[in-house]
């Protein structure tokens, strides 16, 4: 049986690989390794917020083209479709 914590990690762990499949997509050149994807947890609970963090501390050029709720919304929207089969 799968306890609390390693549950969690499989559940942080498909999350990973659905926004780096998500930024594949949307060809963003993005990836997500596991030590990455930590801090933005420990960063924020919230999906959008970790998003927007990351672009504002790794990808700021893209804020001077598009809004940064715009990329959340792109990038949430794709991974949702991403894992309905729709993407």
């Amino acid at each position: 049986m799968i306890n609390g914590s390693q549950g969690q990690v499989q559940r942080n762990e498909m999350e990973r690989n659905a926004y780096n499949l998500a930024f594949h997509e949307l060809n963003f050149s993005w990836h997500w390794d596991s030590n990455t994807y930590d801090r933005l947890l420990r960063q924020s609970a919230c999906p959008a917020e970790r998003i927007h963090h990351y672009i504002e501390t790794t990808q700021p050029h893209l804020l001077r083209a598009y809004d940064g709720d715009f990329l959340v919304t792109l990038i949430e929207g794709q991974k949702a479709a991403m894992s309905s089969g729709r993407g």
